[in-house]
């Protein structure tokens, strides 16, 4: 059997960085719904998916938290060159020059410019 040590190391590296380092021994009914959720997306980076999936990775959590989230999960992807789609419905947390696209009544286009 292979030591756990690597794993629980790349356990608290997540947890950290979706800021819940101090609840890595909370069980889930000890953790909020937001909490949960972040509990989530470090467990799925975890398993080092070949493209991410995130839908609504954010839908829980307040908007600069969410911030955070959208722009950890775009440097992971990028990190580890693989494809990321992010299904939200608050394009505002998207990090500036992150490539996206709309759907709207069953087709996608670019996005709106925004009037500064």
């Amino acid at each position: 059997m292979s030591s756990p040590l690597p794993y629980l190391i790349r356990m608290l590296l997540f947890l950290a960085a979706v800021g819940l380092e101090h609840r890595s021994a909370n069980r889930p009914a000890q953790l909020s719904g937001g909490e949960r959720q972040r509990v989530g997306i470090a467990r799925a980076l975890m398993n080092e998916p070949a493209l991410l999936l995130a839908d609504e990775p954010t839908a829980a959590l307040d908007d600069a938290r969410g911030r955070d989230i959208m722009s950890m999960l775009v440097a992971e992807a990028a990190r580890r060159d693989v494809a990321a789609l992010i299904v939200t419905h608050n394009p505002a947390q998207l990090p500036d020059g992150t490539k996206h696209l709309v759907l709207a009544n069953g087709t996608t286009h670019a996005p709106e410019p925004v009037d500064a």
